[in-house]
């Protein structure tokens, strides 16, 4: 398509931003509202079947209804000269696919924030009867507008589900790595389908790669019907058994198993958040069981509680009346002793939460930094299952409300010392005196690349500085 092709007149094409096997995205202007818009035009490769582009059309309409903070907005969808297209809010940022890639395996604090805004988001399609059936960290995108993430999709992917097979001339059609196994095995989907994928993400989230993986898509199908769970901790030492009891109920092989709806993981979710930090109310998305029991508990209490009250309101009225009586016959005051109470809750310094905790592997036996001021020494030990003959450290720096990384796989060639457990390595870390933040720290991750020099293994964390 064109830069500067207006569809319908209304859509006038400014420059592509995306595109795959199923569409190209473009920034737009919308020449009516005059605003800008993201607009995403269907393959032409997918239009042989008529009755899956009328589909299409309709449930783009369809999912326009949804208007959700977290929700990707779909504002209209048509054709022009065959050309199927879907208008939606142009939302500024990465996708969390490419944040993972950058930064993972994330701190579970930061995962369980991300995964919390999925839900919420995802909460509302569920609630209007809409199943996306394609969540992804590819679908989800990081908003630099209002620092929020939103799901993307869902029309599209709900479309794709219904209209094609999982297999199709021997290939695999969707997203294997995220597909749930009844998705995957033709059985009929429900809203438990989105919380396996949503087991996938969080998986993918704290470990920095899915759960399953494989050179052929076949492969890696066929290990979410039959394989468990991966070790989360191989990969990320030091997550909680309370997260990995989540994903491993999420990623349940039977759908009944698993959580019974977005507000029953957000409940759990939230367990796994630290006090202080702002947890929203998830009542009107529990299941509807688990809501029954809560509200029937609720109303047998409430008689009790208004006894209560009223026996507290009784005794402050005769604790007032003996008090004005004592204070005419006894003119002498009494000192304060009330302290004052901040009671706005104090929002925590993003430093603070990605500060890096002291941990070992199995391939990093020990580790230390000594330096200052951008200039630091690291010593390490490493045992004799390193698997490559090289390792990698990404340096960040981690300021009141950013992060960034300022070092990226920085390569350290080594060679271990034959017949020996363990070989001892050191090599400096410069850092330009620029980046030193009024607030926070420098931090170091070391890691070795796997055979396809993709995902981070045996990933460990130090602190390099606190400013």
């Amino acid at each position: 398509m064109e830069i500067g092709h207006k569809l319908d007149n209304r859509y006038e094409l400014v420059e592509q931003i995306g595109g795959g096997g199923m569409a190209t995205v473009y920034k737009a202007i919308d020449l009516v509202l005059e605003r800008f818009v993201a607009v995403k035009i269907l393959n032409h490769s997918l239009l042989d079947d008529q009755a899956f582009v009328n589909r299409f059309v309709f449930e783009a309409r369809a999912t326009a209804k949804l208007s959700h903070p977290h929700v990707v907005k779909v504002f209209d969808a048509g054709v022009d000269s065959q050309n199927y297209y879907i208008v939606m809010e142009l939302v500024e940022g990465q996708t969390l696919k490419q944040y993972i890639s950058q930064y993972g395996p994330l701190a579970e604090i930061e995962a369980v924030h991300i995964m919390r805004q999925i839900c919420l988001g995802l909460a509302h399609a569920h609630n209007q009867g809409i199943i996306h059936r394609d969540i992804k960290p590819q679908n989800i995108i990081y908003s630099t507008e209002d620092a929020t993430y939103k799901v993307a999709d869902f029309g599209i992917s709900r479309v794709l589900q219904e209209t094609n097979s999982f297999t199709q001339t021997g290939k695999v059609v969707g997203s294997v790595h995220y597909m749930s196994p009844e998705q995957i095995t033709e059985q009929p989907v429900g809203f438990a389908t989105d919380l396996y994928s949503l087991g996938v993400v969080f998986f993918e989230l704290l470990a920095g790669r899915p759960p399953y993986r494989a050179k052929e898509m076949v492969m890696v199908a066929l290990q979410h019907i039959n394989d468990p769970v991966p070790d989360l901790k191989k990969y990320n030492a030091v997550t909680s058994d309370k997260s990995i009891q989540v994903i491993t109920k999420l990623l349940d092989k039977n759908p009944e198993n698993r959580y019974q709806s977005i507000g029953d993981l957000l409940d759990e979710l939230d367990d796994l958040l630290p006090n202080g930090h702002q947890k929203q109310q998830t009542k009107d998305l529990r299941s509807p069981k688990k809501q029954k029991k809560y509200d029937r508990k609720r109303f047998t209490f409430l008689p009790i509680l208004l006894g209560i009250i009223m026996i507290v309101i009784i005794g402050i009225i005769g604790y007032s009346s003996f008090s004005n009586q004592a204070s005419t016959t006894q003119k002498t005051e009494q000192p304060t002793t009330s302290h004052p109470v901040n009671t706005e809750s104090q929002k925590i310094p993003r430093w603070k939460k990605e500060e890096p905790t002291y941990f070992t592997n199995d391939v990093f036996l020990k580790h230390s930094i000594t330096g200052s001021n951008g200039n630091y020494t690291v010593k390490l030990k490493v045992s004799q299952k390193l698997a490559r003959p090289a390792i990698y450290y990404n340096v960040y720096v981690v300021g009141k409300t950013t992060s960034e990384i300022i070092i990226t796989r920085k390569k350290v060639p080594i060679q271990l010392k034959p017949n020996k457990k363990d070989t001892d390595i050191t090599f400096s870390v410069t850092i330009s005196k620029s980046h030193i933040p009024p607030e926070g720290i420098f931090k170091i991750e070391i890691f070795w690349l796997d055979d396809e020099n993709d995902y981070r293994r045996d990933r460990i964390e130090n602190l390099l500085e606190k400013f």
